[in-house]
């Protein structure tokens, strides 16, 4: 039977080799996790910034046709419609 102490100081020579490595893998994992993160919370902004000026302008070309016919009692169309 091999001699357990020999065994586990090759595990700690490999693993105090690779340290550095995870250390550097680990931190360069959490940066493009991060950046990740943030280009798709910018994009999901963006998205949620041009339906909301979409609905404004809907809203906004809506109401103008209705604030002018109430305000000179005309239609569209050029007709004349009294209330």
């Amino acid at each position: 039977m091999p001699d357990r102490h020999a065994i586990l100081r090759a595990f700690v020579a490999v693993f105090r080799a690779v340290r550095g490595f995870l250390r550097t893998a680990t931190a360069v994992f959490l940066a493009l996790a991060a950046t990740g993160f943030l280009a798709l919370a910018g994009v999901v902004f963006l998205a949620l910034a041009t339906a909301g000026f979409l609905v404004l302008a809907m809203v906004a070309f809506l109401a103008l046709p209705t604030a002018l016919t109430e305000a000179v009692n005309s239609g569209l169309g050029g007709f004349a419609v009294r209330w």
